[in-house]
């Protein structure tokens, strides 16, 4: 169903993997996509100047770890003064349009620290990495502005799909393993995540729009998955030999909570052994 009072709806990052099937779901709207340097002010602020929009959903950024950990720099004009400029940008125009634009942050689980207990959007912040600093500090940023400006900040748990490049994790290990005759991935046996297909991220996204949802959530199937078992099941369907894991007493752990999307109606359509299967056919194919 078609939120009446959303028409025009601004989105940055349209050429990743999000983007990209969002563009597809949302065609009867009329979507603006920005195209340009996001960490240019300038051209953030023209872009935003031009149109009137009811919502926008601000997906860019440079995603892969290992990209943002070698050029900070970089990473940090397009992933924080990329947001601020947005939503500084947003804020002044909406005033001149009197109305409140609905604002969506894609953010991370980069933002927790390892647990046993699922994470909650109240539970403690004390990001994994660089680039989960980063998005941290763009929430930060953006929740000060929340009384001027509809925002939701969601946080994306592990997820994958077939036009992700071998920098990230579900790409890269089935391709080693498919390369290699005999891998051993035992040290993936104390590695727990949370997966979530990018059709079940568009759905919970689409839903959170439709209900002007404010503040931070999860956004997460809210399940545990050990990555070996990830490997097993790419070994199997490559033909490949399973090296047996060794016993591990400790484990890294990242699961979120996704309760508060559950509330909402949320109820992820795929499981992660949808997610490799889909992957593998789609390789294959």
């Amino acid at each position: 169903m078609k939120n009446s009072k959303i028409k025009i709806i601004g989105i940055t990052g349209a050429t990743g993997v999000l983007g990209r099937k969002l563009i597809i779901k949302l065609k009867n709207y009329n979507l603006i996509i920005f195209k340009g340097d996001i960490s240019i002010k300038q051209n953030v602020y023209s872009w935003v100047n031009r149109n009137n929009f009811d919502a926008v959903i601000h997906l860019a950024a440079i995603v892969s770890t290992t990209k943002v950990s070698k050029g900070k720099n970089k990473a940090l004009k397009v992933n924080y003064f990329g947001t601020k400029y947005l939503i500084d940008a947003l804020i002044i125009n909406q005033k001149k349009n009197n109305k409140k634009t609905w604002f969506f942050f894609a953010s991370s689980s980069h933002v927790y620290s390892f647990s046993k207990n699922k994470k909650k959007e109240e539970s403690k912040v004390k990001p994994l990495s660089y680039y989960g600093s980063l998005k941290d500090k763009a929430e930060k940023y953006l929740l000060k502005k929340s009384s001027l400006i509809n925002i939701c900040i969601g946080r994306i748990f592990s997820f994958t799909d077939v036009k992700q490049n071998k920098s990230f994790f579900l790409p890269s290990i089935y391709h080693k393993i498919k390369e290699e005759e005999a891998v051993s991935y035992y040290k993936l046996y104390r590695e727990i995540r949370d997966f979530i297909s990018v059709d079940d991220i568009i759905r919970a996204l689409i839903m959170l729009m439709r209900i002007n949802y404010r503040g931070v959530i999860n956004i997460c199937n809210g399940k545990e998955v050990n990555l070996f078992n990830i490997y097993k099941t790419i070994s199997k369907y490559l033909g490949k030999k399973v090296i047996k894991k060794r016993p591990y007493k400790n484990f890294n752990i990242l699961v979120g909570d996704n309760s508060q999307l559950k509330k909402i109606g949320f109820k992820a359509n795929h499981n992660i052994k949808d997610i490799i299967t889909n992957y593998h056919k789609n390789i294959t194919a």
